[in-house]
């Protein structure tokens, strides 16, 4: 625990899928340590590259887990892939999507219109209902050069009986159906974008704050990009990168000490 002063640490952001639930199991260990966190007087915030549901409804998950938050100290990449979109198109502007319900609603919400034709870019993240007419509409607009934004590059998810595909299986397959040549950005991590998001609503310095995640490729590959400290948990996604190395790896939350 030494690599980590705590002296200075204020706040922590945690990974949702894999550190506080996998599917809609509560990870026990996680609930009782953020609980813990809380009642010390540390800043919490959660950010998560699953795009399937909004801040409210990730809100109500984390609550029935146990652990009480305010829905503002989610971060989505639903919410941060419509800002990104946002700033670069102008309002009224046709999008393709391909995803849930939330990240429509989002892209919705920032007034651009959801269609096929005549279409600026198309966005994509995690989609229970993919099919071949998808791949194929996203794909064919992306060939005449318009850009992808995706929300992340996670191909798998934990859930409470092993793993489903995650947003990156479904993306990759948009993208190897393009070509080479496709033009593409991923909002989600290991972008910093979210880890931004969340220490302005926390309102802390990334000095102040430790990220929490399961996953080296995409939660400890982005806490190294911003340079900030991280914490590796075992309760997620097996890892396989030995380049990318967090602060810190433990079991599960239950051996966090902060001394």
């Amino acid at each position: 625990m030494r690599k980590i002063n705590w002296k200075k640490i204020k706040g922590f952001i945690f990974d949702l899928d894999g550190v506080v639930y996998r599917g809609s199991k509560p990870i026990k260990s996680a609930v009782k340590k953020i609980n813990e966190l809380l009642k010390n007087n540390y800043k919490v915030a959660f950010l998560t590259n699953n795009s399937t549901k909004s801040q409210k409804e990730f809100a109500k998950k984390i609550i029935k887990c146990g652990i009480d938050i305010n829905s503002k100290f989610i971060i989505t990449t639903s919410v941060a892939t419509a800002n990104f979109v946002s700033k670069k198109y102008k309002k009224g502007t046709n999008i393709y999507v391909v995803g849930s319900k939330a990240l429509k609603n989002e892209i919705k919400i920032k007034k651009f219109k959801i269609s096929k034709k005549n279409v600026k870019a198309v966005v994509a993240g995690l989609d229970t209902n993919i099919n071949y007419k998808k791949i194929t509409e996203a794909s064919n607009i992306l060939r005449s050069g318009k850009l992808l934004v995706a929300t992340n590059l996670d191909k798998i998810l934990p859930n409470e009986k092993g793993f489903q595909p995650g947003a990156g299986s479904i993306i990759q397959s948009i993208i190897d159906a393009t070509g080479p040549k496709i033009k593409k950005i991923f909002v989600g991590k290991p972008n910093t974008y979210l880890i931004k998001e969340a220490l302005k609503v926390m309102k802390l310095k990334k000095e102040n704050v430790v990220l929490v995640g399961d996953q080296l490729e995409t939660d400890i590959l982005a806490a190294k990009n911003f340079k900030m400290k991280s914490i590796l948990v075992e309760t997620g996604v097996p890892n396989t990168s030995k380049k990318i190395k967090a602060t810190l790896k433990l079991k599960n939350l239950r051996n966090l000490l902060i001394k």
